[in-house]
């Protein structure tokens, strides 16, 4: 935990403990009976109203609802909500925005627009964090979703929808509560909550606590997720494998070399679980030969395990009959201790000459050795001909009978896979996440004459910390030439041609250090004791970083409301007005090996150099990063006006001003809506507004983040650059649907509409592939490419290429650039139907549903400086991987019939997802693109029993679906599908009054 994080927590429990012993004191001084009425909110409006009969579209999910679906966490609440996409929630570390580096976190995604465009407010205040998994679920009485841009009310960042989560406005007495859930191959998933309140004349006061487990579920526990190379290529393939491949120096005659003209695969590849794959370039015949491709996600989990501690409480006094405080604070944590990765990270970071050795003849100390003609040579790991593995391998047929010396390619093996990592005994590479928040609010509420009045401040922090290994791409090459470990006087050894001597350890690269491969089970006969490598020398090469990663925000709220002395037909003018001043901090740390200040070049770990120019990291795979404190304020004026123009027809105006001075620009931005109840039984009602988003503080500095995803069939290096010319988003939207209300059958139907222009994105990868590699997708990496044409500046913008070779095989890492891109349009329609029969079976039965359909998601044309990055398309019925959109199923719906009689209650829900297609791949016959639709059911039980006790018993995916296939990591698309397949739950709950 960080300092500023725990002084922010300090500073909440200080001023939440303050607040109530000086109102609890007061409380007691005083003797008068309270007439002040509930709070009520409403989320989109300053003016009171009925959510769901109101002009604005907003839907309702009270906690009673939810427990009768069984009391679902809060991914599964996002995932079965039709109007969500993209949730990011389950484990999916291969797609930067997709949920890598998201392990133990749930992201509220309204539309799909991403979570960055939906505003989460926790009883109507925003939060330092948008992580839906932090929230107090025990003390949630209902939520709130309005479906359509919320910027008027709130600001920035609600340009697709506000989800408002509002908690129990008062609790008497204890509740004790716990449910299990079983899942197969699993411990399965946990959670405890208690709860204690009191309540006086003048005041209430309750607080809330709860634990929620996750327990692991390992990938190669699902035999769906796991396929051949041939079924999906895509399913966790790497060229970074180990046994890898390798080029050679070859002895051709007495004191004669070559380099070798192709890559040779370890032979123990196949048995280690591999497959060989022949390649063969285009662009040079450099790159040819063959290759070992490993799968990495039989190491990785489908759910990591996670510890969620969640502490809410509140506090209400009435300090007059016209003035009341309310108090809350909360602080959560969830912590993933052990987040399951490969064994070690591939290679793409080539070693320095220092980390070689010096070359009079070549790079790579080559010496004179003669016939070398590699053009990719100086992105090469050395293996010394003195090498011990080297030596052994040569002897076992490992490599050619003529190898003089030995390279490793990059991107064509690492360190450690096969046989495991032996820091975590022979097991997958692990990290960890910590993720923190915590928030104080108070609001001070009360009357002047016919005008009341709300003064709150609100205070939030989260912090996220994450640590995870990679090895030093100098240690590794001074490993391989016998210099490694922490006794080793490289200099002295280098001098004295004592390699491997007194205290200097070798690495050896070749299988023949594997003993076993553990997911598999084989044993590897040609595994020699005597070439290991020594968890000394491991411990060397290998570095924790860490870096922290801060979000802190200050809100200041003043709002007037009441109603207005002129009057209309339909009555009073209601009316709202405010201002708001937000303060936002940004910051990031790093411990000293992951800070790029203190760490700055490959060679620094080596020798300590910290001249080199540009910088880069001195691991092979992971990035560091620059230390950062960055912040803004915001100020903001708004208004709000209620006409009832007829009885039946109401209009509400509403605006907002909000500026970000040279930090994001300012916008005005008014909103209309209207509601005319044309009958007794139907209402219609519409909307329209503009809305904007300010760019991120990050986005607007010229630094770059390196995550990874999948490039060209590869997991490797993606870095993201800022832009300090960054405009705000803006978006017109608007809304017309109609209630209908007619005995006992209710519909809503509301048709949306949003155009965003100067989308706030990044370059698309795809984009940035494909006018490279244009046919790379159905042709792989001998079809012809666009290397010789494309701008030789632009394409070194974007890609680093082994050797300065432009080739689909030589990709090291991508690079893209923070935009403002192309419009975008998305329309569709919202329904909710049910119907309520009386008297069945001596019981009350409803049937239901809820749907949304996605009319269009079209974007147009991104172009940039005259390259076209991505054509426009129409999203909608696509899986979108690789640009800038999610998943886009055209239909969502949930279904249910609902049935009770005296105190028990049996609830049937199916969620339906609609089929939709991997846009790559429509054109490959080869693959199958179609990602099927899915229809999981589930029953739920609940009961009261005597004694204050409810009984909850839920069977989720009674028919144990599997999710669809889709050419991805994982076989499915963890964003929109469920992984877990049948589970059982049951849950109790215990009052004491």
């Amino acid at each position: 935990m960080s300092p500023s994080l725990r002084a922010s927590i300090r500073r909440v429990l200080f001023a939440a403990t303050g607040v109530v012993v000086a109102g609890s004191a007061f409380a007691q001084q005083t003797t008068q009976t309270s007439e002040i009425a509930e709070v009520v909110i409403v989320t989109g409006s300053y003016i009171k109203g009925t959510a769901e009969d109101a002009a604005l579209p907003v839907e309702v999910i009270s906690a009673e609802e939810l427990e009768k679906q069984g009391a679902p966490s809060a991914i599964e609440m996002l995932k079965s909500t039709t109007v969500m996409n993209g949730i990011i929630g389950e484990s999916n570390q291969f797609t930067s925005g997709r949920g890598q580096a998201a392990q133990g976190s749930a992201a509220i995604n309204l539309r799909g627009f991403g979570s960055e465009r939906t505003l989460t407010l926790l009883n109507g205040k925003r939060l330092a964090s948008e992580d839906a998994n932090l929230l107090p679920s025990s003390a949630i009485a209902r939520v709130e979703i309005l479906k359509d841009g919320g910027a008027v009310t709130y600001g920035s960042d609600a340009i697709g929808g506000v989800v408002n989560f509002i908690t129990k406005e008062r609790v008497d007495g204890l509740e004790l509560a716990g449910d299990y859930r079983y899942i197969e191959d699993s411990d399965g998933d946990y959670t405890a909550s208690i709860t204690w309140g009191t309540s006086g004349e003048r005041s209430d006061f309750y607080i809330s606590g709860e634990y929620f487990h996750r327990s692991e579920l390992m990938i190669r526990d699902r035999e769906w997720a796991l396929t051949s190379r041939a079924e999906n290529p895509l399913g966790g393939w790497s060229t970074g494998s180990n046994p890898g491949a390798f080029r050679y120096l070859l002895a051709t005659g007495p004191g004669t070399f070559a380099f070798s003209p192709t890559q040779f695969h370890d032979p123990s590849c196949a048995a280690f679980g591999g497959d060989v794959v022949s390649i063969d370039s285009p662009t040079t015949a450099a790159n040819e030969g063959t290759q070992c491709q490993m799968q990495y996600t039989p190491w990785l989990n489908l759910v990591e395990e996670q510890n969620t501690y969640r502490l809410f409480t509140q506090y209400n006094l009435d300090i007059s009959d016209s003035t009341r405080l309310h108090v809350e604070a909360f602080y959560a944590m969830t912590d993933v201790p052990e987040a399951k990765f490969t064994p070690s990270f591939t290679t793409t970071r080539r070693p320095t000459e220092t980390a070689t050795g010096p070359a009079s003849g070549g790079a790579l100390g080559l010496g004179n050795d003669n016939g070398l003609a590699d053009p990719a040579r100086t992105s090469l790991f050395y293996i010394p001909s003195n090498n011990p593995g080297f030596i052994a391998a040569r002897a076992a047929g490992l490599t050619p009978v003529n190898a003089a010396r030995g390279y490793i390619v990059l991107n064509q093996w690492r360190p450690f896979f096969a046989g495991g990592n032996p820091t975590f005994d022979n097991g997958p590479g692990e990290a960890e996440y910590e993720r923190q928040q915590a928030r104080f609010s108070a609001e001070l509420t009360g009357e002047l004459g016919s005008t009341a009045w709300a003064v709150s401040t609100t205070y939030a922090a989260s912090e996220v910390t994450r640590r995870d290994l990679d090895i030093s791409t100098g240690r590794l090459q001074y490993a391989l030439r016998g210099l490694g470990g922490p006794n080793c006087d490289a200099a002295a050894a280098i001098a004295n041609n004592t390699y491997g001597q007194n205290g200097c350890l070798w690495f050896n690269p070749f299988s023949n250090a594997v003993a076993s491969n553990p997911v598999t089970g084989y044993e590897n006969p040609g595994y020699n004791a005597a070439v290991i490598n020594t968890p000394e020398l491991i411990d060397w090469m290998q570095f924790w970083g860490e870096d922290v990663n801060e979000q802190r925000v200050l809100e200041v709220d003043a709002v007037l409301s009441g109603e207005m002395p002129l009057t209309l037909p339909g009555g009073a003018i209601g009316w709202a007005a405010g201002a708001q001043y937000r303060h936002n901090w940004t910051e990031s740390s790093n411990n000293y090996y992951n800070d790029a200040a203190t760490v700055p070049c490959p060679d620094t770990l080596l020798n300590g150099d910290v001249t080199c120019s540009p910088n880069e990291s001195p691991y092979n795979f992971l990035a560091t990063y620059s230390a950062s404190k960055l912040d803004r304020g915001i100020y903001a004026v708004f208004s709000e006006l209620s006409l009832p123009i007829t009885d039946s027809f109401n209009a509400q105006i509403a605006a907002r001003f909000e500026d970000y001075g040279d930090k994001g620009g300012s916008s005005f931005d008014p909103k209309v809506s209207l509601r005319w109840q044309a009958t007794d039984w139907l209402a219609l009602r519409g909307s329209a507004g503009t809305t904007f988003r300010a760019p991120p503080q990050t986005s607007l500095l010229p630094e770059e983040a390196i995550a990874f995803q999948s490039v060209l069939g590869s997991n490797r290096p993606v870095g993201t650059v800022g832009n300090p010319d960054l405009e705000p988003e803006e978006a017109f939207t608007w809304t017309a649907g109609f209630m209908l209300d007619v005995g006992n059958f209710r519909a809503i139907v509301d048709y949306w509409r949003f155009d965003i222009d100067k989308l706030l994105t990044v370059e698309p990868s795809a984009g940035i592939v494909n006018i490279v590699f244009p046919n790379f997708a159905t042709g792989g990496a001998t079809a012809p490419n666009n290397c010789a044409t494309v701008d030789p500046v632009w394409l070194d913008a974007h890609f680093d290429f082994a050797g300065g070779v432009c080739d689909p095989n030589n990709v090291l890492k991508l690079t893209r650039a923070s935009i403002n891109g192309a419009g975008l349009v998305n329309d569709g329609i919202d329904m909710t139907f049910d119907y309520r029969f009386d008297n069945v079976l001596g019981g009350s039965m409803t049937v239901g549903t809820t749907a949304t359909w996605i009319n269009k998601y079209e974007t147009e044309t991104l172009m940039i400086n005259g390259v076209v990055f991505q054509q426009g398309f129409d999203g909608a019925g696509q899986l979108n991987q690789g640009t800038t959109l999610y998943a886009l199923p055209e239909w969502r719906a949930q279904g249910y019939v609902d049935f009770s009689i005296g105190n028990q209650n049996v609830r049937w829900t199916a969620n339906f997802i609609d089929q939709y297609r991997d846009q790559r791949y429509v054109t490959n016959p080869a693959l199958d693109s179609l990602v099927d639709s899915t229809i999981l059911h589930n029953l739920t039980y609940r009961t009261n029993l005597p004694g204050d006790v409810t009984l909850l018993a839920t069977v989720e995916n009674i028919f144990d679906e599997e999710p669809s296939f889709a050419l991805m990591e994982l076989n499915y698309d963890p964003l929109t599908g469920n992984p877990l397949g049948r589970t059982f739950k049951i849950g109790v709950r215990k009052s004491f009054n």
